[in-house]
């Protein structure tokens, strides 16, 4: 078993491969969530630009689009929720 020395990171992230595991340390959520984004996985695993990594981009957008939308209900709801007190 190796050990990985790891600096003052919020965030971990380690991934399960064929041949072992990858792990990665970030500031951040959002430094972490950008990487997987921009390589289609920690490390570069899907690959970037290929096929499984542009399926992976539409599948974020499309979940960004509901979470807005998400968003906009809750606003609305509270706005109506302060305009009835």
């Amino acid at each position: 078993m190796s050990s990985i020395d790891i600096s003052p990171a919020s965030v971990m992230v380690v991934e399960r491969r064929r041949n072992g595991m990858s792990a990665a340390a970030f500031e951040d959520r959002l430094s972490a969530v950008l990487e997987m984004i921009d390589n289609g996985a920690i490390g570069g695993g899907l690959g970037y630009g290929c096929d499984e990594h542009k399926a992976a981009l539409i599948e974020v957008e499309k979940q960004i689009a509901r979470t807005r939308e998400r968003i906009s209900e809750m606003e609305a709801e509270e706005a109506e929720n302060d305009s009835t007190i």
